[in-house]
């Protein structure tokens, strides 16, 4: 009896694809495809820009080698941002967890006056508002945070 696989895709932002398969052969030309309609479906849409050349097509019910591909390419495009080797200060580290957390539990906003207090309830502080400021705008600029002034 034939062993269903589920199917993770991944092109910066993982997504479950929507089918099971019995079959290897198959499998890859539903990925193909399903691929292919994704691609279609961004390519007049500014996310197009995020998109990379190469697609992953991992099985997650196995220990599939392709997933040390997809890591290395992560790191590879990631290495290739602006920010990425920058030094920050440890402070903006422990203010981002703290909106991190905020997001995780589920809020989808925050006003600049509420990040200033909790930056005031930490340990350690982003003292200047022009800091503040260039903090926000790098979270912004790495997509961990929408932010306008």
């Amino acid at each position: 009896m034939p062993v269903k696989r589920k199917y993770i895709f991944e092109d910066k932002q993982a997504a479950v694809c929507p089918f099971e398969c019995f079959h290897k052969t198959k499998c890859h030309e539903i990925c193909e495809r399903y691929f292919s309609e994704v691609r279609y479906y961004l390519k007049d849409k500014p996310t197009r820009f995020h998109l990379i050349d190469e697609d992953f097509a991992i099985d997650n019910t196995i220990v599939d080698s392709k997933l040390e591909d997809l890591k290395r390419k992560i790191v590879e495009v990631a290495s290739q941002q602006p920010y990425w080797g920058e030094v920050i200060p440890a402070r903006w580290l422990l203010l981002e967890q703290k909106l991190m957390r905020r997001k995780d539990v589920g809020v989808k906003g925050i006003s600049h006056e509420e990040v200033e207090k909790i930056n005031k309830e930490g340990t350690v502080q982003i003292e200047k508002s022009e800091e503040m400021d260039l903090f926000l705008r790098y979270l912004h600029e790495t997509g961990t945070i929408i932010y306008f002034r």
